[in-house]
């Protein structure tokens, strides 16, 4: 059974591994849900108009549509979605937060820094 309180996410990442690890992490999370997983910055912009996500995880380097620019469309046009940025660049966080992502992590991911990033974006509070 689906929980209606489930934050929906979005994956768009160029790399099939790299979106399988986030749905591996996110399943430590069983109020995050993965309503899909796309590998091109267009794709993932059709998918994030049709399924109006709660959440988009995405990377800078995507093909046919950047990460940046697939970011500020989202924002733009889905003002309610929150937008986390992945990349092995480290020194582009400027940009992912410029382009309007709320949070930027980098590849190779260091799990619990990562969900601490997510609890900060959804406003989630952990517990001891």
């Amino acid at each position: 059974m689906v929980q209606t309180n489930q934050v929906r996410t979005l994956i768009v990442n160029c790399y099939r591994r790299r979106a399988a690890l986030l749905r591996w992490v996110l399943k430590k999370r069983p109020d995050v849900r993965v309503v899909a997983a796309v590998y091109d910055g267009a794709e993932g912009l059709a998918m994030a108009r049709q399924l109006r996500p709660d959440l988009l995880l995405t990377c800078i380097s995507l093909k046919s549509l950047s990460g940046l620019e697939l970011t500020s469309t989202v924002k733009r046009e889905l003002p309610g979605t929150k937008v986390i940025i992945g990349t092995v660049q480290g020194d582009r966080e400027h940009e992912a937060l410029s382009a309007g992502a709320d949070a930027f992590f980098t590849y190779p991911m260091i799990v619990d820094e990562f969900l601490m990033k997510l609890d900060a974006v959804l406003n989630w509070r952990t517990h001891d």
